[in-house]
């Protein structure tokens, strides 16, 4: 569709992380007659586990030699290079060599693959298989690799590399210090080249002649953003190259310009309300991590009753990771509620993880789009395990009351599964349902983001501050292309969240907006912290009066943990 003298010749895939057999690296060689050149490519990272277990292995296995007394660079990212090259790709290019013996070659990547692309460079030259000047390298988006010694090497090797960097794009900022030691610092080789904008045809850019520092896109440290780490020339790579590269690149779309992203605010019927959030909802949500529900109750809304707590086995490998969520009413607010706990410890978070990068995104009936089969499958062996009677009873006893659906993290995945489910199934009408998810991670794909916005008028996404889970997934880890959304409102606060503390209602669904314009010093302290309370923690005392002792402290406030 693009370049069509260019022959693809091998695709490699091998696992790269003993950690997980599953995550796998890419790499592919071609060549084109016409051009005289051999091009060898390397995929970036698949997703959010591969990032995860890629940053913890930065971690551990620092910077190590290769290239002789040339500088360091991350074991990591070497070790993923070398299980390509010995996994086929060494010979791969010996065969395209042999047969084309005076042809140059290109290297090039995004992201990881940018980092692959140098290191591969540096092998091939190092082991005398090719000379600098034969080789030109292409990276895009891509994180320090080595440093000083190895960026002042590379540099002055290689006569033609050039590092691409877009706009706002977070990626290219990290890491500033070897994370194993935290005292070496970074650098990126030359030569990059900045595009402050939407890198249309004829859009300028700046060639940098400084390598790195406080210099062309490094000199920009506020309102980074994961968006324009995906788009490269206003193309959507993955998704772009998933479909085949077609020859018409408008049809790949740009988070930013999407309808569900226009500026809307909330109808003034179903406004948002501090004092409802603080007083009964984060009560709610808390409750559902302890055994003391009606002593939360007792203790902070003396009107609401427990009806039910379920609790079920959600993973058929493990008998102790479990789902739970309970059923209460107050007659004297007219309503009926039902809460999720969030995920309970590391085997659930990594079952959940599974879940996502196994079984991906599915659709279901009368939903629109597809939302994580992992969590569609959790909220159904809740509600088959007693909470539909339960439910079923509460509006059989009080059919006119409202219903409020809520919970924390995991707990609000649930709750916009389970809202989606009572209004296509017909027991309830969406304007009679309150929809309040805190702190919770992308569920579903664009499609079900516009459904969910359009079907619920009453749907709230209380973000904290620098909060990392929210900031999860930006693509589906199973095909590791479909972009994922967030539904409306996303509520922000940018702060303690003490009382009168300032929030901000998103008029935008999902972008480089609100929370997700923060991409620095994530943490999971303000995950737990929400309306100064640490969650769990008071939700497992029951909820007392006093809430000082459960407040954030400073030291987890100001906590800088980047990510």
């Amino acid at each position: 569709n693009q370049t069509p003298t260019i022959k693809i010749f091998r695709v490699r895939t091998v696992s790269c992380y003993a950690a997980n057999p599953n995550i796998s690296c890419i790499g592919y060689t071609a060549y084109d007659v016409s051009q005289k050149v051999l091009i060898l490519s390397f995929r970036g990272s698949s997703g959010d586990v591969q990032n995860q277990l890629m940053s913890a292995e930065m971690a551990s296995g620092g910077l190590h030699s290769y290239f002789g007394n040339n500088g360091k660079i991350f074991k990591t990212i070497y070790d993923n290079f070398m299980f390509l090259w010995n996994g086929g790709i060494e010979q791969d290019l010996r065969s395209l060599k042999y047969k084309y013996p005076g042809f140059d070659l290109w290297v090039n990547g995004h992201s990881l693959g940018g980092m692959l692309s140098w290191v591969a460079s540096s092998h091939l030259v190092t082991n005398g298989m090719y000379t600098p000047e034969r080789i030109k390298v292409v990276a895009m988006g891509s994180p320090r690799l080595g440093d000083y010694d190895f960026s002042l090497w590379y540099s002055s090797t290689f006569p033609y590399s050039y590092h691409i960097v877009h706009r706002l794009d977070l990626i290219p900022r990290v890491p500033v210090i070897d994370p194993n030691t935290n005292t070496t610092v970074l650098y990126h080789p030359r030569t990059e080249v900045w595009y402050n904008n939407d890198m249309n045809p004829e859009d300028p850019y700046q060639i940098c002649e400084e390598t790195d520092g406080n210099y062309c896109s490094a000199s920009v440290t506020e309102g980074l953003t994961w968006s324009d780490h995906g788009y490269y020339f206003n193309v959507y790579i993955p998704q772009w190259g998933k479909d085949g590269c077609p020859k018409n690149r408008h049809g790949v779309w740009n988070r930013l310009n999407l309808q569900l992203n226009c500026p809307t605010s909330p109808n003034p019927k179903y406004a948002y309300g501090d004092n409802f959030m603080r007083t009964q909802q984060i009560v709610l949500a808390s409750a559902s991590h302890g055994d003391q529900i009606q002593q939360c109750f007792d203790n902070q809304i003396p009107t609401m009753e427990l009806y039910q707590v379920r609790t079920v086995q959600c993973s058929p490998d493990n008998p102790n990771i479990t789902c739970r969520g309970f059923t209460a009413y107050d007659v004297s607010q007219q309503a009926l509620i039902i809460s999720f706990r969030g995920s309970h410890g590391d085997d659930q978070t990594q079952q959940l993880f599974d879940g996502y990068a196994n079984y991906g995104i599915q659709s279901y009936s009368g939903m629109g789009g597809k939302i994580f089969k992992v969590i569609y499958d959790s909220f159904m062996l809740l509600w088959n395990g007693g909470m539909q009677q339960d439910l079923r009873t509460l509006k059989y006893k009080y059919p006119g009351f409202e219903l409020w659906v809520n919970g924390h993290s995991l707990g609000g995945m649930l709750s916009w599964v389970a809202s989606s489910y009572l209004v296509t199934s017909g027991l309830y009408k969406p304007e009679n349902i309150k929809v309040i998810a805190m702190a919770s991670p992308r569920m579903g794909d664009y499609d079900f983001a516009v459904w969910y916005t359009a079907t619920f008028p009453y749907s709230y996404h209380i973000v904290h501050r620098r909060d990392i889970i929210p900031r999860m997934f930006t693509v589906n880890p199973h095909d590791n292309t479909t972009a994922l959304f967030h539904p409306r409102t996303e509520v922000w606060y940018n702060n303690f969240m003490n009382l009168n503390d300032t929030y901000k209602i998103c008029q935008e669904a999902d972008g480089n907006y609100c929370s997700a314009s923060v991409t620095d010093n994530l943490t999971m302290w303000d995950h737990i912290y929400y309306f100064n309370v640490n969650m769990p923690q008071w939700g497992r005392d029951g909820c007392p009066q006093n809430r000082t002792p459960y407040s954030q402290p400073l030291d987890t406030f100001f906590y800088k943990l980047v990510v």
